[in-house]
């Protein structure tokens, strides 16, 4: 039983890095780069949009900060 899981252990281990490997050739030689550039820009874009409702909120906040201060 020991010896089977040990197999069976050192059988996944080599799929795992046939899958690592096959991923990092996928990703580095079949991708076209329009598709990187677009990827880049899209999270870009993302970082941006979420950076500008973090302000937004932050803006709001302190308004509101000052409000209560203004109450007390």
């Amino acid at each position: 039983y020991l010896f089977l899981s040990e197999n069976s252990m050192s059988r996944s281990r080599s799929l795992l890095k046939t899958l690592r490997e096959s991923s990092l050739i996928l990703i580095n030689y079949l991708l076209p780069n329009y598709l990187w550039t677009s990827l880049r820009s899209s999270l870009e874009s993302q970082l941006l949009l979420s950076l500008y409702r973090l302000s937004r909120t932050t803006s709001k906040f302190l308004k509101y900060l000052v409000k209560f201060r203004n109450v007390l």
